[in-house]
């Protein structure tokens, strides 16, 4: 039989599905020493604060991960422009792999947070489940839109949150 590579995650023994590196030459290495940043969420608060931790920190200094649910994030100001045809929708999002470039990405859905024993518990969209351990954690799970209260807008007022909001 040949040997399977062992996994190179101490805390699993089975490779996330859909994490990858966007560039596995500029990733740090992953000890029991470097410690782990997990951000959960990849919209404008989760993707900057990864750019802004990949500029600040030394390759090593820190292991860098974001937990999304897709692998994009969208550029709300131009979701209009999208949805009225005056800019291609592809130029309303931005790959999260492509900006960011230290940062591991997993696609996938956080369905718990243990703070007591430090972990990201989620499920990838092919129904696989995995544990991230951090040391750091950072939460930037977007907002929620508010309505404000103007007669009829609730009935006939169009909210445009994401991409499919948008050309839909």
């Amino acid at each position: 039989a040949t040997p399977t590579k062992r996994s190179t995650r101490p805390w699993t023994d089975t490779p996330a599905p859909t994490a990858t590196k966007t560039d596995a030459t500029a990733t740090a290495t992953q000890t029991a020493e470097t410690p782990r940043i997990v951000i959960v969420g990849g919209g404008f608060a989760g993707a900057y604060c990864a750019r802004a931790l990949e500029k600040r920190l030394r390759l090593n200094e820190a292991y860098l991960t974001i937990v999304n649910r897709s692998n994009y994030f969208v550029f709300t100001p131009l979701l209009v422009e999208a949805g009225t045809g005056a800019l291609e929708p592809r130029h309303a999002v931005i790959p999260l792999r492509r900006y960011l470039k230290r940062t591991e990405l997993h696609t996938a859905e956080v369905t718990a947070i243990d703070f007591s024993r430090r972990e990201v518990r989620m499920r990838y969209f092919g129904g696989s489940e995995s544990v991230i351990p951090y040391d750091h954690l950072v939460l930037a799970l977007g907002s929620v839109t508010r309505v404000p209260d103007v007669p009829g807008l609730r009935e006939y007022g169009f909210g445009i949150k994401s991409l499919a909001d948008a050309v839909s």
